[in-house]
């Protein structure tokens, strides 16, 4: 189960970061490389600027009108999070379709902006659980029992370190 989702985790980052997965709609994605110089996308070194847009909490018909404000103030990467608990709502189940997640991207894409994308596992912005599965609160072993009644899982416990 860990190796699954750490596989998905990263071929999920490497086409966020390198744009591929906004640009399959016309089938020619960005060429990323890095090295001691910085970022280097499609032959040009590139300065990202960005900042973290949670879009999961921004209603869609307003999308547009924040990122344009979002580029108007000089960014040209948007930081997105993708929590664990909405790719993989029951254990062993991914679903990385999200129509609303790939419309954001597509819009990033239109308006000319990098995405950098960071799916969990843990991402806290005060998401129920950091937005660690439900599953895998009920599942857990800890004694520890936080204000709200849950496990009180972190990164270092076995019991969240074996996914």
């Amino acid at each position: 189960m860990k190796k699954t989702y750490l596989s998905a985790a990263i071929a999920i980052t490497m086409l966020g970061a390198s744009g591929a997965y906004a640009s399959l709609a016309d089938g020619l994605p960005y060429s990323v490389n890095m090295d001691s110089n910085g970022f280097m996308i499609d032959g040009q070194y590139r300065l990202l600027r960005g900042g973290t847009v949670q879009w999961f909490r921004i209603p869609s018909s307003e999308w547009r009108d924040r990122l344009e404000k979002f580029k108007a103030a000089g960014f040209n990467t948007v930081d997105l999070y993708v929590a664990w608990n909405s790719v993989e709502p029951r254990e062993g189940q991914f679903n990385f379709s999200s129509p609303n997640l790939r419309q954001f991207i597509l819009l990033c894409k239109e308006l000319g902006l990098y995405v950098y994308l960071r799916p969990g596992p843990y991402i806290t912005n005060e998401m129920d659980g950091g937005g660690v599965p439900a599953w895998l609160m009920a599942k857990s072993t800890k004694k520890d029992i936080a204000a709200d009644g849950k496990p009180n899982l972190r990164t270092h416990d076995p019991d969240y370190l074996n996914y």
